[in-house]
């Protein structure tokens, strides 16, 4: 294999040219979204469909949509969507598939589905000439234009994809005083990147010294902060080939508080929102544990939060569209860290039967759709 398997410090610096990524490619980004939803008819409900980064994206974004809209939105596994959840879409709804390859096959599956339901279709993708591309005209395909740094697990992929779901549910709502407030807080976020970038690496390098090979990390996030802890699960399987477990934050209290003990990792997102006073709350709880504990929310946070052996992690935003960005860039310095201490490979391809295999699942599994028509 000729890329290099673990160059850790190329996705360092990935992670560190996010701010300045942001900066140069929001108007692009902004423009595009009002040109692919000019004439674009209001959803009855809208499906934003995904697999991997783009669903962690869209469970992070969907509640923003959702206020924006003023219809239902759901963030829904490709595969769900197009074997469980399409034949009851109500008519008028819209389904927008999300991949940056467009060759994943469980989401153009999910793409033909909807169409042959008779759902209004959109693609976001990084490739316009992709197999996913192709199912919709050239109008009803959003562009990304985001050029890789090199071999990497998606770190600033990721964020540049969230601004573009939240630049495209702006440019749809008519709601133009409150889509205006979400593209100045977009236009806020290549700063509040930067400072996140600067304010993360050392509470998660702490954290990740804490680990060892053997753990199960608990990732725990409630709201918009699920798809970021989706996130950081994702990035911990993919970067270094750590075991995690995501977990709602108030189901955590159901079920896995019971199995935890002082050789469970934790990561809390706790952001300013309605729910950190229970996150507060569990925090608490965590400590009594004694497991090592990373909590991620705002700077002013802290005296809320901070007590002997938590890592904190302080960070800007307030809003959903901030955090979900900024916190982001926690899980990409920890499973960056985690890695260059613990060892492992990007995508597990210094092994070569888990990398072939695992590419074959994603864009060569058969159309399971073709077997319907």
């Amino acid at each position: 294999m000729s890329q290099n398997c673990s160059d850790f410090e190329l996705l360092a610096a990935d992670i560190r040219r996010q701010p300045g990524l942001l900066a140069e490619r929001l108007s692009y980004l902004r423009l595009t979204a009002e040109q692919i939803c000019a004439g674009l008819p209001p959803p009855s409900r809208i499906y934003l469909v995904a697999c991997g980064d783009g669903l962690s994206a869209a469970l992070a974004a969907c509640y923003t949509w959702e206020r924006l809209l003023g219809c239902p939105v759901e963030a829904v596994p490709a595969m769900t969507f197009s074997r469980y959840m399409v034949e009851n879409a109500p008519p008028g709804a819209l389904a927008i598939a999300i991949s940056q390859s467009g060759r994943v096959i469980r989401v153009i599956e999910a793409l033909a589905c909807a169409q042959r339901r008779g759902l209004e279709t959109l693609v976001v993708t990084n490739k316009p000439e992709s197999p996913l591309a192709g199912l919709v005209t050239e109008g009803h395909v959003f562009k990304l234009g985001f050029n890789r740094l090199g071999f990497t697990p998606g770190a600033s992929a990721y964020t540049y994809t969230l601004a573009a779901l939240y630049e495209l549910a702006a440019a749809m709502s008519r709601q133009r005083g409150v889509a205006q407030d979400v593209q100045e807080q977009l236009d806020r976020t290549p700063q509040a990147v930067g400072a996140a970038v600067e304010s993360a690496w050392q509470p998660a390098g702490d954290f990740a010294r804490q680990l060892s090979r053997g753990n199960v990390i608990f990732t725990l996030g409630s709201g918009p902060a699920f798809g970021t802890a989706h996130y950081t699960m994702r990035k911990l399987y993919e970067i270094c080939q750590s075991k995690a477990v995501l977990l709602e934050t108030e189901e955590y209290a159901h079920d896995a508080f019971y199995a935890m003990d002082r050789e469970t990792p934790t990561i809390l997102y706790a952001p300013p929102d309605a729910g950190f006073r229970r996150c507060r709350e569990i925090a608490g709880y965590l400590a009594g544990i004694g497991c090592p504990l990373l909590v991620v929310s705002g700077a002013d946070q802290q005296a809320h939060l901070v007590r002997e052996g938590i890592s904190f992690a302080g960070l800007p935003g307030a809003s959903a569209v901030e955090t979900t960005i900024t916190y982001a860039v926690v899980a990409q310095a920890l499973a960056c860290q985690a890695g260059k201490i613990l060892g492992g490979a990007f995508y597990a391809c210094d092994n070569p039967t888990r990398y072939n295999q695992g590419d074959a699942q994603i864009y060569e599994s058969e159309r399971m759709d073709l077997e319907d028509e």
